[in-house]
């Protein structure tokens, strides 16, 4: 089945993005871009994604920031902002994206890491907020527009971008894993491939999986 060209509202529509796209899942500090279709998903609290894509070539992309800044010492890597931010265009532009035609969308940088055990903590608490500032300023510097946000909020968020179109779905969540790899959106860094291709395989199991249906909890960006 081909996937839709454009997701709608429309239950079945957004069903069938799910279930025949490949899905590539985000840890933190990993960027990932295509120009195939893909659902690229990550987990955020603190930390920030940004979600780039051209409408033209139908390509897009998503990183996912840790930190605004690196201490001093560390090597250049995607889990600060400003690098993740130039790597995620670099790797845009690569795929054959005009800069000139990139928008974004940007999710996260909420408060989650302020409490420690039911009590305030003085520090990383403003982490998601420096993350969100910085990504903010970067993005005005490469004078890519931002069509649309969620951020600094205090729950942490499931995000979901599909790649060819630059839609973006979002759901809530109370308590995101610490190790975010480890969840039901398949594992971290690599191309899984969506239901319609692996239930067969899944026939004999006694309980296969049954994806999420996106249109319930889940809201388009």
């Amino acid at each position: 089945m081909t996937p839709p060209s454009a997701p709608s509202r429309d239950p079945q529509t957004l069903r069938a993005v799910f279930q025949t796209v490949p899905r590539w899942f985000l840890g933190p500090g990993e960027i990932h871009a295509s120009r195939a279709p893909c659902l690229i998903s990550t987990i955020l609290g603190s930390c920030v994604a940004v979600c780039l894509h051209d409408p033209i070539a139908e390509i897009g992309g998503m990183n996912h920031i840790v930190l605004p800044f690196l201490p001093a010492g560390h090597a250049p890597s995607a889990r600060q902002g400003d690098y993740a931010i130039t790597a995620l265009v670099e790797r845009m532009l690569n795929l054959g994206a005009d800069e000139s035609r990139l928008r974004a969308k940007i999710f996260g940088g909420g408060g989650l890491l302020a409490r420690t055990n039911g009590h305030a903590t003085a520090s990383p608490a403003d982490i998601g907020q420096r993350n969100v500032a910085l990504t903010r300023q970067r993005l005005r510097d490469l004078s890519i527009p931002i069509d649309n946000e969620r951020v600094l909020g205090t729950t942490g968020i499931v995000t979901r971008m599909l790649t060819t179109t630059g839609d973006v779905w979002i759901r809530s969540m109370e308590n995101p894993p610490a190790d975010s790899h480890r969840t039901s959106h398949g594992p971290r860094g690599r191309l899984t491939m969506p239901p319609s291709q692996t239930r067969k395989a899944r026939h004999d199991r006694h309980a296969p999986d049954t994806p999420r249906d996106p249109s319930r909890p889940e809201t388009r960006r």
